[in-house]
């Protein structure tokens, strides 16, 4: 390396105050050039949510007469928050009735079939009788088991199962 020439720095500062460390092999400057060249240093931000960052919240009250854009941002996800709880809403609703229907139709099918066992034991018919009253409750208990062993254990509601 000739006196000109300085050694390449080591250390990277940008303006927000973070130092990277950009180690280089030995070799010609030429490739320590190149090598330099390959390495691209990314940041980026991330943000989640229904509104934009405070800093892009601050800009965008600057933006139109009194902060006009910035109170239509507000409006818009006041509008999206009562949407989506009405939706969950609708959803608990309709899973309720689901839910609701389906036991009443159990219930009602389990005591027909006793009733038909009953009277088929009264017109002397005991043997198939007993048969579909023990087929009756035998599938009445199945069910219930199968739903205490289906819901979950932590005490929330089991998922929404769609038909498809």
């Amino acid at each position: 390396m000739t006196s000109s020439e300085k050694e390449p720095p080591k250390k990277y500062s940008p303006p927000t105050g973070n130092v990277h460390t950009v180690s280089l092999s030995g070799g010609s400057i030429q490739d320590r050039i190149v090598q330099a060249s390959h390495q691209v240093v990314h940041t980026q931000k991330l943000h989640a949510g229904p509104l934009p960052p405070a800093s892009d919240l601050e800009a965008y009250s600057r933006i139109g007469k009194d902060g006009e854009v910035l109170e239509l941002i507000l409006a818009m996800a006041r509008k999206n928050n009562e949407t989506q709880n009405k939706t969950a809403h609708r959803a608990q609703l309709f899973s309720f009735f689901s839910d609701l229907s389906r036991t009443a139709t159990g219930l009602i099918f389990g005591l027909s079939c006793l009733y038909a066992a009953y009277t088929l034991a009264m017109h002397e018919h005991p043997y198939i009788a007993s048969v579909v009253a023990t087929t009756t409750v035998f599938i009445g208990l199945g069910v219930l088991v199968m739903r205490v062993l289906s819901s979950p254990k932590d005490g929330s509601p089991p998922p929404i199962k769609h038909n498809e």
